[in-house]
């Protein structure tokens, strides 16, 4: 029994001395009420997680901007108390064929020959634009057409939704001044 309280006690250890971006999951979110481009978002705005929960929602508490005056890479967003950095933004498209896609490397203009990303159903399988049928404005939108194929499968979609949104992961800043003392209760004395 003794033995197990110190592998208890060193475990606790080891995980209080992890560096807290091995512990962080990454998440994709979506701005519920997306802005026409990027600009910062408002306090108060809610958003839906796409991956890993899918539409677990967070309210916005807090924004840090890097400088660049819109919603970017190595901006924070504050949602529900934490502090998270933004790894990536952009755009979400919602197919008709059951696929939530974004694109890898997002460029104006034609899709054709981009690699996107699943998002929803199965984050993280690749698909290939082999198609993309305008629907007059110049840009990848609603109304749209695309061609899509990959994991041995080819799809014919509408475009049904275009939203934004962000890779964000938890930047280790603690959200209390200290978590040592809830880990430490639940551990008897020796």
């Amino acid at each position: 029994m003794r033995h197990l309280r110190y592998g208890l006690w060193i475990l606790a250890l080891l995980l209080v001395a992890l560096p807290g971006s091995l512990l962080a999951q990454d998440m994709v979110m979506e701005l519920d009420a997306p802005p026409p481009r990027e600009d910062i978002t408002d306090n108060c705005s809610t958003w839906h997680e796409l991956w890993p929960n899918f539409c677990a929602v967070s309210h916005q508490d807090d924004f840090e901007d890097n400088g660049d005056g819109v919603l970017s890479p190595c901006d924070y967003i504050h949602l529900d108390g934490h502090r998270l950095h933004v790894d990536w933004v952009g755009p979400t498209y919602w197919l008709d064929c059951d696929l939530i896609l974004e694109p890898i490397d997002p460029q104006p203009g034609d899709p054709v020959c981009q690699e996107w990303i699943e998002i929803w159903p199965n984050y993280g399988n690749l698909w290939h634009v082999d198609n993309w049928d305008d629907n007059g404005d110049g840009e990848v939108g609603v109304c749209d057409f695309i061609v899509v194929s990959g994991v041995g499968m080819t799809f014919t979609c509408h475009i049904t939704e275009v939203g934004l949104n962000i890779h964000v992961r938890d930047d280790g800043t603690p959200t209390e001044d200290s978590s040592w003392g809830g880990i430490k209760r639940l551990f008897p004395p020796f």
